[in-house]
C-alpha cells in the first residue's frame, strides 16, 4: 500500500514504526539492527518530507530525531562486514 499510494501520513507512520523497532532492538542489545531500523526510519521521513505541504515541517523534525538517536548512542552502528556471518540453518 505504501508503494502503490505513498502519502505523507503513511510514510510518517512507517517511520514511527521503524523508530519503535529501533528502540526495541537497542533495548535488546542488537545495536546493528537498531542502526538498520533508524536508517529505514530516516528513509521514510525523507520520503514524507518530499510529500509535505508547504509549511509542514513535521517530517523534517522527525528526520532530525533520527540523527539525535544515532549521535546520542555511539553503540548504535552498522554491522561491520567482517562481523556478519550468514546463517547456515
Amino acid at each position: 500500500l505504501l508503494v502503490m499510494h505513498p502519502t505523507l501520513e503513511r510514510h510518517a507512520i512507517a517511520g514511527s514504526a521503524c523508530k519503535r523497532l529501533a528502540l526495541v532492538e537497542r533495548a535488546a542489545g542488537s545495536q546493528a539492527r537498531a542502526h538498520d531500523a533508524v536508517r529505514r526510519m530516516q528513509a521514510h521521513y525523507a520520503k514524507a518530507e518530499k510529500l509535505r505541504p508547504k509549511g509542514n515541517d513535521e517530517s523534517l523534525l522527525r528526520w532530525n530525531a533520527c540523527v539525535r538517536i544515532l549521535r546520542g548512542d555511539p553503540n548504535i552502528k552498522p554491522l561491520e562486514a567482517e562481523e556478519w556471518a550468514p546463517s547456515l540453518e
